[in-house]
Formats: C-alpha cells, sequence, structure tokens
C-alpha cells in the first residue's frame, strides 16, 4: 500500500512538473515571422510522428499479447507517444497568440482547449488512445500551421488559400478502416473541416494567421495633421458625428496591416451600419508585408451616410482577395 501511494505521489509530482514547464513554455515562446521554418518543420514531421506512434501501438499490443514486453518495449512506446505530443504543444502554443489579432475568439478557445489538453500527462495517455481524439489534434494543427505559413510559401496564390486547408484538415480523416463507427467520424471530421474554411460566411471562416491588423481606429480627415483629437474611441455622439461631417470633416477607417515578406495585395473595405451595406471599396494601394512585423497603413475615408440614430453600430470589415476576413473594426453611435 505504502510503495503503491508512493509511485502515484511520484507521477503525481512529474506530471506537474511537465504540467508547469509546458505552461512555461507557452507563455516564453517566441514567435515571430523569423521562426515560421521551425514551425514548418514541425509541420511536417506530425504525420510521421502519429504514424510511427500507430506502429509502434501495434507492436506493442502483439508483444503484449504473447507476453513478450520488456523495459525497453514501455519505453519505446512511451517516447512515440511523446513524440506527437511535443510536435503538437509547439504548433497550437506557436499559433494561440494569433487567433486574438484576428479577433477569432470561438477558433483560439479551440485552440486552448485542445492545447490544455496535452499539458496534463495523465489526461493525455487517456485521451491519446482514442481515435477521434488523435485525428482532431492532427486536423486542427495542420490548419493552424497552415493558415499562419500559406501566405509564406504562397504569397501570391490566396485564391487557393481556403481549399488548401480544407484539404490539409480533412487529410487525418481519411478512413483507413471499414468500421462504421470509423467511417462516420471520418465524414463527420471532414464536414467540420469544410465548413469552417469553405462554408460559413466569409467573416465567420477559420482566420489568416500571419496577417492582421495591428491597432485599427476611426479617426478625422487622417490627411489633415493639423486637426485636434483626431483619433476617435469606439463610440461617438451621433450629433457629433454629424457636427464633424457638415463641416466638411470625413470619417475615417485607418487600419495598418502586418504582413509576410514578399505580400503584396490590395485590401478592400466594408462600411455598414449594423448588418446594412452602405459601400464597398478596393484600396487603391497594396500593402506590402516584411520580415520585422512592420504594419503598413491603409485607410478609407467617408463623408456621405444615411440617417443616424443612437444604438447602431458602424462596422467597417477588411478582406483580403478571395474575401478573406482580417476583421472588424467598430464604432458605436450614442446620443
Amino acid at each position: 500500500m505504502a510503495d503503491r501511494l508512493q509511485n502515484s505521489l511520484r507521477q503525481l509530482l512529474i506530471s506537474g512538473f511537465f504540467l508547469a514547464f509546458g505552461i512555461y513554455s507557452v507563455v516564453s515562446m517566441e514567435r515571430n515571422f523569423h521562426n515560421a521554418s521551425r514551425l514548418a518543420a514541425y509541420v511536417v514531421l506530425i504525420v510521421p510522428a502519429f504514424l510511427c506512434f500507430h506502429l509502434a501501438l501495434l507492436w506493442y499490443d502483439r508483444l503484449e499479447a504473447r507476453s513478450q514486453v520488456r523495459r525497453r518495449h514501455r519505453i519505446l512506446r512511451t517516447v512515440s507517444r511523446s513524440a506527437p505530443q511535443n510536435l503538437i504543444q509547439y504548433v497550437l502554443a506557436y499559433c494561440l497568440p494569433f487567433f486574438s489579432k484576428s479577433q477569432a475568439w470561438p477558433y483560439q478557445a479551440v485552440t486552448m482547449i485542445l492545447l490544455a489538453s496535452t499539458l496534463w500527462e495523465p489526461l493525455w495517455t487517456r485521451l491519446f488512445q482514442w481515435w477521434a481524439y488523435r485525428r482532431v489534434l492532427q486536423a486542427w494543427s495542420l490548419v493552424c500551421a497552415g493558415s499562419f505559413l500559406f501566405p509564406f510559401f504562397w504569397p501570391h496564390d490566396l485564391t487557393w488559400f481556403y481549399g488548401a486547408l480544407a484539404c490539409a484538415g480533412a487529410l487525418p480523416f481519411i478512413p483507413v478502416r471499414r468500421q462504421k463507427h470509423h467511417v462516420l467520424g471520418a465524414f463527420v471530421g471532414i464536414l467540420i473541416i469544410v465548413s469552417i474554411t469553405l462554408g460559413l460566411p466569409s467573416h465567420w471562416r477559420f482566420p489568416v494567421l500571419s496577417i492582421w491588423i495591428q491597432k485599427p481606429k476611426y479617426e478625422w480627415d487622417t490627411s489633415q495633421k493639423d486637426l485636434e483629437h483626431a483619433q476617435l474611441g469606439d463610440e461617438i455622439g451621433v450629433g457629433e458625428l454629424a457636427q464633424g461631417l457638415a463641416s466638411g470633416h470625413e470619417l475615417c477607417c485607418v487600419a495598418p496591416v502586418v504582413a509576410p515578406p514578399k505580400f503584396q495585395e490590395k485590401l478592400s473595405q466594408e462600411w455598414l451600419i449594423d448588418h446594412q451595406l452602405i459601400e464597398r471599396r478596393e484600396l487603391p494601394t497594396a500593402i506590402s508585408g516584411n520580415l520585422d512585423q512592420h504594419a503598413f497603413r491603409s485607410f478609407y475615408c467617408k463623408r456621405n451616410f444615411p440617417a443616424l440614430r443612437a444604438g447602431q453600430t458602424l462596422h467597417c470589415r477588411l478582406y483580403l482577395p478571395s474575401d478573406i476576413a482580417l476583421g472588424d473594426v467598430r464604432l458605436h453611435f450614442k446620443d
């Protein structure tokens, strides 16, 4: 009894240590465009790592059935299970903060849950035995990493962005067994991946993680530097807006954009009052990316608005070509 309690305490301490180390690694990880090649290397290794684990597990089960399991076999099984764990942790942890830059909170929540499930060793060991869990981890990691890396490797081919994500995410769900539950699970998984990449409206789809808007805002007349208090907050009085427009000023949506090097595309701005479209305009100057993550300033100014009232919200949505949404800049109207 004492030995069992001692072993349980030892396992708890070891699991706690790896949990603390995992949390520290997530917080302290360096994430920038300079490390994109490392992320790509981890992604390339994900599928082989899971395949090696599957083969090692089959081999271990055969040895166990023959009562031929030795200590070295248990060590090999542990190592084959740890390799996918480390790869998945790195990919999900690397991509996690970029969801907030894209205002993609539901996708960030899913990523946080999956990442958390890999940090606590007893939970990981139990969940990793499930076929569905392994497939979800692979698919979500490939979609996250693909979303970040695609603009690096194909900066001028955004037309294929969501199609490539759908293919990458669907790959782990290709059924390799004929059992009914495997085929049904694969169908559901592929359906979800296709929905978040191709089926949903553009502003609800999975975001492009390596291109984002940095500190967007509304301003009065960005070209007139002599105006005081040109920058606005997240709300404005209806009377104040009407007075400014009547004085000949324009309301501008300013959206500095960060993008990878060699990326050069024109943005479109879509202005809406609540859900009513009032104008969509392609900006004349293409944004240019860089390795140091310096934002390229883009803006569009507008003077004519329909009748406004308190409680309404002005939306300025930004899109890349192929209707890839970058974000939504909001301005609330008050009395």
